[in-house]
C-alpha cells in the first residue's frame, strides 16, 4: 500500500477523531507515504506517529505548456 497525503488530510487527522482512526490504520500499513509538500510530510511525522523513513515528498505538478494563466482553449 502506498498512501498519498495532502494538507486536507492533515487537517482531517487533527480535527476529526473518526477520520484519525482510519487514517492512522492506513498510514501504519503503508509501505510508503507520498506527501505533496515538505510541510505535509513534516506534519504527518508529528501528528501520526509514523516512521519518517516511509515518507517521500512528491510535489504536485502541472504541464505549463498545456495550462497557462489567461490561455484560451
Amino acid at each position: 500500500l502506498i498512501a498519498t497525503c495532502h494538507g486536507t488530510d492533515v487537517m482531517g487527522f487533527r480535527s476529526c477523531p473518526a477520520f484519525r482512526e482510519y487514517a492512522h490504520a492506513a498510514l501504519a500499513g503503508a509501505v510508503r507515504i507520498i506527501a505533496v509538500s515538505r510541510q505535509v510530510g513534516h506534519d504527518l511525522g508529528l501528528i501520526a506517529d509514523i516512521d519518517l523513513a516511509k515518507i517521500r515528498v512528491v510535489h504536485n505538478g502541472v504541464d505549463t505548456a498545456l495550462f497557462r494563466p489567461g490561455a484560451s482553449f
